[in-house]
């Protein structure tokens, strides 16, 4: 009896093929996970998400807090989001204590505090986000009242 050693290269050759495969399939998932890390932005919206967590779970009713997001609004005007959507970079839910910052086409960073407060605009009624003057930077301004309560 001869060896088949035809059979036995053709099997190589499709390990090979398969191996190959799963590489290209393996560095072109990788590319894409850095592409879309590369501007930054998931960390940034990490990064504010848990300031104003720790901000927000060190307040008192009564607070008025003014954060600086210049920062946030470069990071988002570069990835599209025009400054008219400036107000909706931060999303404050009362009823599940959650703070999103999303400052990318993509999916929003949400934390939730554990402070049993209200986070409502400052002041009432009025814009989350104020655009800087000549000289000055953006900033996040919001006050904290008792939860439960109308933000007055």
């Amino acid at each position: 009896m001869g060896m088949n050693r035809g059979a036995e290269t053709g099997g190589i050759l499709w390990d090979n093929v398969i191996y190959l495969i799963l590489l290209i399939v393996f560095f072109a998932g990788m590319m894409a996970f850095i592409y879309s890390k590369m501007n930054g932005a998931a960390v940034w919206e990490d990064y504010y998400v848990k300031e104003i967590v720790k901000i927000i779970d060190s307040s008192r009713p009564g607070d008025e807090i003014i954060f600086d997001v210049h920062k946030a609004t470069e990071i988002a005007q570069k990835n599209n989001i025009p400054s008219s959507k400036f107000d909706r970079l931060f999303i404050f839910t009362n009823l599940k204590n959650e703070v999103c910052v999303k400052l990318s086409l993509g999916k929003a960073s949400c934390y939730n505090y554990f402070n049993d407060v209200g986070v409502g605009a400052a002041p009432p009624g009025d814009r989350w986000v104020y655009l800087a003057e000549v000289g000055d930077k953006n900033r996040l301004h919001f006050n904290i009242f008792p939860k439960g309560e109308l933000n007055k």
